[in-house]
């Protein structure tokens, strides 16, 4: 677990400087996009969420965010454990969270990373936080393994 004591060594990778930061989880299935869609009602709130920019109620049954995908733009936005986040709804294989802006103080940072954490629970796959186009920020792959953060070029576990 990411303590909030760490937060000023991994500041400088939430910088806002206009780019994206996307925590994701790759090969979704729709069994992870329901674990996902419970946890955020459970430990979460929906903010708001569109199809085809009209909004509408969140679905509890996530196979109708992903039919919706098939044919509409679908955009959400989700508040967990202190942090807004829109939801990237693009790809039915990709669970995809932009930050909202940016994290920008040791308590949303402890937060994002208990959000990264519950995702890892919700669909047992690893977490990566990502820059917009450029590199992996973190990994987290399980408790027992934590994050890793690529700091610097470099790699470093805490």
């Amino acid at each position: 677990m990411i303590a909030e004591h760490e937060w000023p060594s991994l500041a400088s990778d939430f910088a806002d400087d206009g780019q994206y930061r996307y925590i994701e989880v790759e090969n979704a299935t729709l069994a992870d996009w329901q674990s996902v869609l419970d946890l955020l009602r459970l430990q979460g709130e929906v903010i708001s969420f569109e199809v085809e920019g009209v909004a509408k109620a969140a679905p509890r049954d996530a196979s109708l965010i992903i039919e919706w995908l098939a044919t509409s733009a679908v955009t959400a936005q989700v508040k967990i454990a202190g942090v807004t986040y829109d939801w990237c709804i693009w790809v039915p294989t990709l669970l995809s969270f932009s930050l909202h802006p940016t994290i920008r103080n040791a308590v949303e940072f402890a937060g994002m990373c208990r959000f990264i954490e519950l995702l890892n629970l919700a669909t047992a796959k690893s977490v990566e936080v990502n820059l917009e186009g450029v590199s992996t920020i973190a990994r987290f792959i399980g408790r027992d393994e934590g994050f890793v953060w690529f700091v610097g070029g470099g790699a470093s576990t805490h």
